[in-house]
C-alpha cells in the first residue's frame, strides 16, 4: 500500500504497463522527467494508461479516515504505524 516511488501511502493508486502500481501524480511526474520507462526495470513502456487500482484503493480508504488522508496530501503523514498504534 505504499508507493515505489514516494514511499508513502498510496491515494491515487493506478496500475502502469509495467504492472506496478503507483500513485498517479508520482508516476507521471516521474514520466516527465525520464520519459516513458518503468521505474521497476528502466524498460521503454509502450503505453502511458494508467488504470485505476480500485481494490488498493478501497483496502487504504478502509484504513485511514478522510481527515487522515486530507492531511496526508496535504504534506501530513498519517502512516501505518498511526494507524496499528490507534488501536
Amino acid at each position: 500500500m505504499i508507493c515505489p516511488l514516494t514511499r508513502s501511502v498510496l491515494y491515487d493508486p493506478v496500475v502502469a504497463a509495467d504492472g506496478w502500481t503507483y500513485e498517479r501524480a508520482a508516476i507521471t511526474a516521474y514520466w516527465r522527467a525520464h520519459g516513458l520507462r518503468s521505474p521497476a526495470s528502466g524498460s521503454r513502456l509502450d503505453s502511458r494508461m494508467l488504470v485505476k487500482n480500485r481494490a488498493l484503493s478501497a483496502v487504504v480508504n478502509g484504513f485511514f479516515t478522510e481527515g487522515q488522508r486530507e492531511a496526508a496530501k496535504q504534506g501530513g503523514r498519517p502512516n501505518w504505524w498511526d494507524y496499528f498504534n490507534s488501536l
